[in-house]
């Protein structure tokens, strides 16, 4: 028996903490809370996006493209991979009551807005390599 021809890809710099499949699709979330969209025929990152801050722990791909995702952070986070500027979706977390809930509200604001205006960059030739 002979060895198959392995081809390689970089996928992200953090390390890769959990992975999930889906026809020519991975999704891949890193240790530093990424989520890549990678084209599996050409190992080549399609998309990246930074919904959490700890690490990724699950992730799951959506007929629409959309990544969800879920991090020790404990946030679920659908990344709109699916539009053409990026924003999360982050009705699923649960939010505090009390002032903390504005705190965390104004915080998931801002973290869509910077990704949203990174993503605008890197699509409008902004930016360098993704990974």
């Amino acid at each position: 028996r002979g060895w198959a021809p392995v081809r390689v890809g970089k996928v992200m710099s953090s390390g890769v903490s959990a992975l999930a499949a889906s026809g020519k699709l991975l999704a891949a979330g890193s240790r530093s809370g990424h989520v890549a969209l990678v084209a599996l025929d050409r190992l080549a990152v399609q998309r990246i996006a930074r919904p959490h801050v700890l690490p990724v722990t699950s992730l799951a791909i959506l007929p629409s493209r959309d990544v969800v995702s879920v991090a020790m952070d404990n946030v679920a986070a659908r990344v709109l991979f699916s539009r053409s500027v990026l924003s999360l979706d982050l009705s699923m977390l649960k939010l505090p009551a009390g002032p903390s809930a504005r705190i965390v509200s104004r915080l998931s604001q801002a973290l869509s807005f910077a990704t949203a205006g990174v993503d605008l960059l890197l699509d409008f030739g902004g930016g360098g390599d993704a990974a």
